[in-house]
């Protein structure tokens, strides 16, 4: 069967959801919930919807998220054949380029840092520390996180494994009318014409949590939160649009990975991608919510 066909039928596609008939209220296999499930017959093809998970797609992506597999490996699962788009061109493979730290104004850094720590230690984040869910404890043992209060601002202290700051983001916790959510400080000295200011990366570093389940985290202040309630966790530094490279994807081999996402467009978009990226490098990885009753069953 083609995989357009493939793609058409309904039945395949129940199936592979483990449903008796087509509907809005089925079970779904990804998260359990017994009436959440949507199937319907799109443009394209049979398709499925979970609204507790997220979970959605065409049989391919059914087939994917069910055997933690790329899109191209349900492809030839279900086919037999690797895929190729009629008239595409031959493949040209070009590298992943692993990101270059930038090389920041270190007086300038280090200055705007201890400003924002300063507040951690004088009280003057605490009310902000409590409504992220954070302790003051784990602040003050990792001098990574510092907040400006008259900004409303977190400061992120972006540093490489050894401990190096290499760039400061700032993520405002309610940005005013023309300001970004989340911004790079410019502190970059290099090169001259264009210095680079942000990081895409990990943080903290999974090497400083080299023990227990590694939660990789949508954004960074999640991942903060995980840490201050006792587990592993890191977060990318450009948020759901994180493009993991080789070397990324080396920091955490090996590692028993979940991935922790939000209920909307970009959440499950990070939630595909970072699921794709590190099946067959991670030891195992899970898929689940940011909420504590699904963070202690990730560690049960």
């Amino acid at each position: 069967m083609s995989l357009v066909a493939i793609k058409q039928c309904m039945d395949k596609l129940l199936a592979e959801l483990q449903l008796a008939q087509p509907g809005n209220h089925g079970p779904c296999i990804f998260c359990g919930s017994k009436d959440a499930v949507s199937t319907w017959r799109g443009d394209d093809g049979a398709c499925f919807h979970c609204k507790k998970c997220g979970a959605a797609g065409d049989v391919i992506n059914a087939v994917a998220l069910k055997e933690k597999i790329s899109n191209g490996a349900a492809i030839k699962l279900l086919t037999g054949e690797n895929y190729r788009p009629a008239c595409r061109p031959q493949s040209v493979i070009r590298p992943i380029a692993e990101p270059v730290p930038p090389s920041p104004n270190k007086r300038k850094l280090d200055a705007i840092f201890a400003q924002a720590f300063e507040s951690v230690l004088d009280g003057c984040a605490d009310d902000a520390i409590r409504r992220r869910g954070l302790t003051k404890a784990w602040l003050l043992r990792s001098p990574n996180l510092g907040y400006l209060p008259d900004d409303c601002a977190w400061v992120i202290r972006v540093s490489m494994p050894d401990g190096r700051a290499v760039a400061l983001k700032l993520h405002r916790d309610n940005p005013k009318a023309g300001q970004p959510k989340s911004q790079w400080l410019r502190l970059g000295t290099e090169p001259a014409d264009r210095p680079r200011h942000g990081f895409s990366t990990l943080w903290p570093p999974p090497e400083w949590h080299p023990d227990g389940p590694l939660f990789v985290a949508e954004g960074e202040l999640k991942a903060a939160a995980l840490i201050s309630a006792g587990f592993s966790a890191t977060a990318p530094t450009t948020g759901a649009g994180f493009k993991w490279t080789p070397g990324g994807v080396a920091r955490v081999a090996g590692r028993h990975v979940v991935v922790v996402f939000d209920h909307d467009q970009a959440g499950n978009t990070f939630r595909i991608n970072t699921v794709a990226a590190l099946t067959g490098a991670a030891a195992s990885i899970k898929v689940i919510t940011f909420n504590i009753s699904d963070v202690k069953g990730a560690c049960a």
